[in-house]
């Protein structure tokens, strides 16, 4: 028996750092061979793409429920093709290869959902992902809770609150949350004064949105963060020794694709980087006027460690801006994009009498669009020329293929204000069947 438990620890010990399929496999068997309900979840969610699905979902359910015990509720969602407990419209978890991913906003939270359940259940020992997203009330004896037993499967955390000004993580409760989650890799941040000087010997990743998130000027290293993934406040002014050497000296790849337009707080204080010097990865946002490829070229000329300089994006309304120049790093430019920047449309455009916000088409097509067949890129690059030559007139119409839009929109993965956009565009199609043209203006 101590050899079979010094096997899994073995086995534990080396997904944790570096989880490979073969290897959760043979960690599925072990734990089969103990009796442990998470053995055979392991192996299902391991099962090759084009097995039969005949009965598998229905004994997933069967071990989860053996292995969550009687106090969770699951439910199986057919069009997502898994299983959960809460609501997915708000505060809920989900289940792959023996581990927990959990994601809880103040939505209709109380303390007696799943999440204070879970944490508190053995199964909370498995905790992979964590996202909190609330107020202050609610956050705080959630983070107590998770710090009071160790979580060494916890690779990923976010936390996100409404503005205030108090500290969320103090120095003792950060101590703490650090002891707790050993394996920590990835942190997101959103808010103001969420966490102060915490300090991490693991985190690799840091995401933050807001400059008061996390106090990165001072404060003990961070001594294993490589990448960092920063979108200003826009409320904010940009504040003086944004990044310490000192506090992220492992620091190589500073993205910040968030941050559009870029003129606004981002270029001018390219060129002042504390941590220019170290730099070997730079993501951008788009370049849009002479003015912007000036800063930003004066600002890599700080940077002489960079072997790489991406620009996330580029927009074909704006023209061509001119060519960035390095030394010893490669300068990836994208090929523009068909539709404008999302804060250029702030009008609706009714497409056959369907109200519809384009900022919201952009948000995803620039998360979608690349993966996307030349086909139907193709059929957006038509629709967004003919936005773009929409006079600027309540009464000017154009017309465009509902029938190239409907399969447009099908490809691709919706919210839902969009997603009824389609369906009306599926229903006007059997009605019509062919030759039908849909009408755009503007509202």
């Amino acid at each position: 028996m101590q050899g079979s438990m010094s096997t899994r620890d073995e086995l534990e010990a080396t997904l944790r750092a570096r989880p490979d399929d073969h290897t959760l496999l043979v960690y599925a068997d072990l734990l089969q061979a103990q009796g442990d309900p998470r053995g055979e979840l392991i192996a299902l969610d391991l099962r090759p793409p084009g097995m039969s699905m005949q009965g598998i979902e229905k004994r997933r359910g069967q071990l989860l429920r053996s292995w969550l015990g009687d106090d969770f509720e699951l439910q199986w969602d057919p069009e997502q093709q898994l299983w959960y407990a809460g609501e997915l419209t708000s505060t809920y978890a989900t289940f792959d290869c023996g581990f927990v991913d959990l994601f809880v906003t103040d939505e209709d939270f109380t303390s007696d959902l799943v999440v204070p359940k879970l944490l508190d259940a053995p199964a909370g020992e498995y905790l992979r992902r964590l996202s909190l997203s609330g107020p202050t009330a609610m956050l705080e004896p959630l983070l107590e809770t998770l710090v009071a037993r160790p979580r060494p499967w916890l690779q990923h955390l976010a936390l996100s609150r409404p503005n205030e000004s108090t500290l969320l993580v103090d120095a003792a409760l950060g101590t703490k949350l650090a002891a707790a989650t050993p394996n920590l890799e990835v942190l997101d941040l959103l808010g103001h004064h969420l966490l102060d000087r915490f300090t991490h010997p693991h985190l690799r990743e840091l995401g933050i949105t807001g400059c008061e998130s996390i106090d990165l000027a001072a404060g003990a290293p961070l001594p294993s963060l490589r990448s960092l993934d920063f979108a200003f406040d826009a409320d904010r002014p940009t504040p003086r020794g944004l990044f310490a050497p000192e506090r992220v000296p492992a620091l190589r790849r500073l993205c910040f694709s968030r941050e559009e337009p870029g003129a606004t707080q981002l270029f001018a204080a390219l060129g002042t980087l504390g941590v220019a010097a170290q730099l070997t990865q730079l993501v951008l946002p788009s370049i849009r006027s002479p003015r912007d490829h000036a800063l930003v070229q004066a600002g890599i000329d700080r940077m002489p460690m960079l072997r790489e300089v991406e620009i996330a994006r580029a927009y074909a309304c704006l023209g061509p801006i001119g060519e960035l120049r390095h030394t010893w790093a490669r300068v990836k430019v994208p090929p523009p994009c068909p539709w404008p920047p999302r804060e250029m449309l702030d009008r609706l455009l009714a497409i056959d009498g369907v109200s519809t916000d384009l900022a919201s088409l952009v948000e995803v097509l620039e998360a979608q669009y690349d993966d996307l067949p030349e086909e139907l890129r193709g059929i957006w690059y038509r629709f967004w020329t003919i936005v773009d030559n929409l006079e600027d007139n309540y009464a000017a119409e154009q017309a465009f293929s509902a029938g190239a839009l409907s399969s447009a929109l099908d490809a691709l993965a919706l919210p839902p204000h969009l997603a009824w956009l389609r369906d009306h565009l599926r229903e006007r199609l059997a009605q019509r069947r062919q030759g039908f043209f849909a009408t755009m203006r503007w509202i």
